[in-house]
């Protein structure tokens, strides 16, 4: 798996469906309680790419040039997502658990957009044939 990957596998694993959106604010309740924000999750998020050996950090992200990130993610007015930086180069991938929007963008293009869904992480295209009730 290549760090690009081991990126996209993070972030789906926190705004999967086995998640929700809820307020819990640490990123133990995540796991825990199977809920939290985009900052709890995002803290989750950093913390498993800091033990895959990348430097991770929460960032505010509402105020950013939305031309960056796919036409499909929705930031809110108090939006937070993680940086990731590797060999340099600075990555940012999402951690709202629920949302199912998994991204990966450098400050000026997107690399990846799907759907995490369940254990499964899938482009768009493949996301629109998947059935209503298979996505809960």
């Amino acid at each position: 798996m290549d760090f690009k990957e081991k990126l996209i596998t993070a972030s789906a694993y926190v705004v999967s469906t086995n998640f929700q959106y809820g307020n819990k604010s640490n990123p133990e309740d995540v796991i825990t309680y199977g809920e939290g924000t985009c900052i709890s999750g995002g803290k989750l998020v950093a913390a498993m790419c800091e033990a895959m050996g990348y430097k991770a950090r929460v960032r505010f992200a509402a105020k950013d040039d939305m031309s960056r990130y796919p036409a499909n993610v929705i930031f809110m007015d108090q939006h937070y997502n993680v940086e990731v930086t590797v060999k340099g180069k600075k990555y940012y991938i999402d951690g709202t658990p629920g949302s199912m929007a998994v991204y990966l963008c450098t400050k000026k293009k997107t690399l990846f957009f799907g759907y995490a869904v369940g254990d499964r992480i899938m482009s768009s295209e493949e996301f629109m044939d998947v059935p209503a009730d298979e996505l809960f």
